[in-house]
């Protein structure tokens, strides 16, 4: 049986499009599970970078199944309005 395949966490969170210190944080608080080398990095399985995927009943590469899958951060969406500074602005300043 082949060995399963191994990410770093920089190209797991690229996979899933989140940024690595927030990959970090979730291998810490376990929300993801990975595997530490015998120099104390982690790994984690493709496997666990499924899960977040929602596909993992797909076969084919994992990089090959991240189209449905947001390109940022959900803490890097706006959402809402955008404000221009007018001319109420300027007076309130002075």
């Amino acid at each position: 049986m082949p060995s399963p395949k191994l990410f770093t966490p920089r190209e797991a969170a690229q996979v899933l499009g989140v940024s690595y210190p927030t990959l970090k944080q979730w291998i810490y608080k376990k929300k993801i599970r990975s595997v530490k080398t015998a120099g104390g990095h982690h790994r984690i399985p493709e496997k666990e970078v499924d899960r977040f995927l929602y596909r993992a009943s797909e076969s084919g590469d994992v990089s090959e199944r991240r189209p449905n899958f947001r390109r940022i951060s959900g803490r890097n969406q706006l959402v809402g309005r955008e404000l221009v500074a007018g001319k109420q602005d300027r007076h309130r300043a002075g």
